[in-house]
């Protein structure tokens, strides 16, 4: 039940960026969801990664004007990938991983870039583009850290219900186990003729 704390974070990430996105300068943004979906799928794997980046790029291509699809595709990408090398990568060294989320923004902007580009058959919007990607980079970067706490402590908790309901499933099955055996074993001796 505590697996449902995910998609709440990450619409309060989504919340908190539209939020504080309007008290920043102009041409000032961010995404602090690309640095939680790394952690996110870096803790759980590639298909759960995969179906996050899911459903965090199809809520913001609903809520953002320009190319449908565009964030499905990145956060997807991200989430699947990072999901894959969780086990070689992971760690709790967050330093290691800002500049990993910084590599991942600049990525983001760069298939943004191509995209503006060929469509506008155009690169008079370089310029400002540059800067607006420096930005990006910069404050995701930023951000990593401390979403690299929230993301952890929100997985030890969500862990903790599951481990817990894993422990008491198997202490069950055991005591089931043992009162089928016990059961059965009195019908045989009761056919045989013995009682115990």
């Amino acid at each position: 039940m505590r697996k449902l704390i995910w998609p709440a974070l990450f619409l309060f990430f989504l919340l908190l960026q539209g939020s504080v996105w309007l008290l920043l300068p102009e041409g000032w943004n961010f995404d602090v969801l690309v640095p939680a979906l790394y952690f996110f799928a870096l803790m759980n794997g590639r298909v759960e990664g995969f179906l996050a980046g899911l459903g965090i790029g199809l809520l913001q291509d609903s809520l953002t004007p320009g190319f449908f699809g565009f964030h499905m595709l990145t956060r997807c990408a991200i989430g699947y990938w990072c999901g894959a090398i969780r086990e070689q990568v992971y760690d709790d060294k967050y330093s290691d991983h800002v500049p990993v989320v910084g590599l991942f923004s600049i990525a983001i902007k760069l298939f943004a870039g191509l995209l503006i580009m060929f469509s506008s058959m155009s690169v008079r919007f370089l310029p400002y583009f540059l800067v607006d990607t420096v930005v990006y980079v910069i404050i995701n970067m930023l951000l990593t850290v401390p979403v690299f706490f929230v993301v952890k402590y929100v997985h030890i908790w969500a862990d903790a219900e599951e481990q817990f309901l894993q422990s008491v499933n198997k202490e069950g099955l055991d005591r089931v186990k043992k009162a089928y055996l016990k059961e059965h074993a009195g019908l045989r001796y009761k056919r045989e003729g013995r009682l115990d």
